[in-house]
């Protein structure tokens, strides 16, 4: 893959077709788009899929050949990684871990960034009997994932450090820099310092792309800093808005908050008389498991709102239900390009590297059933 050619490509797509993904479907009260074609095929079905074969054939065409190109290409060379050195490890982490760890020969010391407990340092370290360095900023974090280096005799360091505050003099040159699921600022500070410290290689998989500081997303690469287009913070969430299903309770649980935080929204509009979309906070998702009164009380309060002495609940959730269903339509259009606009963000990070000189290559390092979050970057010196 040209990657540079790859990106200009898709930020054409992604510009002429901004209209229809570059918004946030709560604050919509009307279609942002103009399409008598897509809008007679959502009253038939809301099949991303479809969408995209029938009314983006190019967004949908430049995925097939990426998504061809990225494959997943499976490593042979790898021990065996024995049961106890995953004790610990739950859920897909595990096989996402071991399927990393296959595309990565290192032939200098590890840099294990944001390491957590220190999982993939630890099975790299095993696997390669080489030193690694563990940086992670939850201290409690660093003390067990110390605990379970010496349990195993593995030659892993932890350094407890916040990498976007403190001196990052732990970056080295003769380095191997690995990190699996960075989120947003961690990995971009991680990009910014290999400029000053040019490290050998890099093994990247990058992800919650919407957790950074400023309102919009800062280009990294010369590509793309030479793009028209303005991608807010919150425009960002779509790009990980991909997900395995977690069962058929948790997907329950997900349909509800969009119907209660929607409900809640035409009661904060009648008691405050402003019909602009005000978010609430992230909240447990045990609080749908309730009931919808004591949500709205909660909202109303939060937001310093004066309580009513009667919520008409079912009043707001067929209202709720009714904006929940014209959401749901512009998510259908919107999810065309979830994966497009990931490839975006990280093709632009890969570029960047090639900026800095070094020789990149952009792979998925497992399958989208494993994580949706699959992509890779492989950074490599040319003296490296």
């Amino acid at each position: 893959m040209n990657l540079t050619q790859s990106f200009k490509r898709l930020d054409d797509l992604l510009v002429e077709y901004q209209s229809y993904w570059n918004f946030v479907p709560f604050e919509q009260t009307t279609v942002p788009w103009n399409n008598a074609q897509l809008d007679a095929l959502l009253s038939q079905t809301n099949s991303t899929s479809k969408i995209a074969e029938n009314i983006f054939p190019k967004v949908h065409n430049w995925l097939n050949n990426s998504e061809k190109q990225t494959g997943v290409v499976n490593e042979n060379w790898q021990k065996e990684v024995p049961f106890w050195l995953t004790n610990g490890i739950h859920g897909r982490k595990i096989e996402q871990i071991k399927q990393l760890c296959s595309h990565i020969k290192p032939i200098y010391p590890v840099l294990e960034w944001c390491a957590g407990k220190g999982h993939l340092g630890r099975l790299l370290s095993f696997q390669h009997q080489c030193e690694v360095v563990s940086a992670e900023w939850q201290s409690h974090l660093c003390q067990q994932g110390t605990e379970l280096a010496n349990k195993y005799q593995i030659p892993q360091k932890f350094i407890h450090t916040n990498v976007l505050q403190d001196p990052l003099n732990f970056i080295e040159v003769d380095q191997h820099i690995v990190a699996l699921h960075a989120c947003g600022d961690l990995h971009v500070t991680l990009l910014k310092h290999m400029q000053k410290v040019s490290s050998k290689q890099l093994h990247l998989a990058p992800c919650c792309y919407h957790l950074i500081a400023e309102d919009s997303y800062a280009a990294l690469s010369q590509a793309g800093q030479a793009s028209s287009l303005n991608i807010k913070r919150n425009i960002l969430k779509l790009a990980v808005q991909a997900q395995v299903t977690g069962g058929k309770r948790i997907t329950e649980l997900r349909r509800k908050e969009v119907l209660w935080r929607l409900a809640y929204q035409a009661l904060r509009a009648d008691i405050s008389g402003q019909t602009a979309y005000a978010s609430l906070p992230s909240v447990n998702k045990s609080w749908f498991s309730g009931e919808f009164n004591a949500f709205a009380k909660w909202g109303l309060n939060h937001q310093n709102l004066q309580q009513p002495d009667f919520i008409d609940d079912e009043y707001y959730l067929e209202i709720g239900q009714e904006k929940a269903l014209f959401t749901q339509k512009l998510e259908s259009v919107r999810h065309v390009f979830q994966r497009a606009l990931e490839y975006w963000l990280v093709l632009d990070k890969a570029i960047y590297l090639q900026d800095l000189g070094y020789q990149v290559k952009l792979k998925a390092f497992c399958d989208y059933h494993t994580t949706p979050r699959n992509l890779m970057i492989i950074a490599k010196r040319s003296d490296g």
